[in-house]
């Protein structure tokens, strides 16, 4: 995207990695039923066409977890 940017590897670290992630939190006592609904309902999205077009264009790609 930023075509006259060096890579960290061109700016003299070889092998460099970075990750980044976003979640969403519940509070602890949440019903287990709601987490589930929530995970289903936010993995859909995510994984929706027009969204991983949009997310693309930001240099991000979805993958979804599981609820815990």
């Amino acid at each position: 995207m930023l075509t006259d940017l060096p890579t960290v590897a061109e700016s003299g670290v070889p092998g460099f990695e970075t990750y980044q992630w976003y979640g969403i939190f519940v509070p602890r006592q949440t019903p287990a039923e709601i987490v589930t609904r929530l995970n289903q309902e936010l993995a859909e999205i995510m994984t929706a066409p027009n969204i991983t077009t949009i997310l693309a264009t930001q240099a991000l790609s979805p993958a979804p977890g599981q609820a815990r």
